[in-house]
């Protein structure tokens, strides 16, 4: 499995979190402790270029995301309906990375 590259992005106030390769528990246990930095800070998610996503990996990165405005983009429709399980909601239209289009969910 390919590791999970993190580029960051500090533009306005805003972090942008680039994600590439594969986000597993362990990936998403160092994305969180980075998050977790970032607290009080608009933080975009960008999952746009992430081409193995584990279920497992949604609760590990929703837990206390209430901290800071979050921005999720360049989910499938199955982890955004994860996401809202976990009380997430997507700010920006979603993308599907690993297939045909779905439509944006709100």
């Amino acid at each position: 499995m390919a590791q999970l590259q993190i580029s960051r992005n500090d533009t306005g106030g805003a972090v942008t979190l680039r994600l590439e390769g594969a986000l597993d528990a362990l990936a998403a246990a160092s994305l969180r402790t980075t998050m977790d930095q970032l607290a009080g800070r608009q933080i975009v998610l960008d999952f746009t270029r992430v081409d193995e996503f584990q279920d497992l990996a949604v609760p590990i990165l929703s837990g206390g995301l209430g901290q800071s405005p979050l921005r999720l983009i360049g989910l499938g429709q199955h982890h955004a309906r994860l996401f809202r399980y976990f009380g997430i909601g997507l700010n920006a239209p979603a993308a599907m990375p690993f297939g045909r289009a779905e439509p944006a969910l709100a």
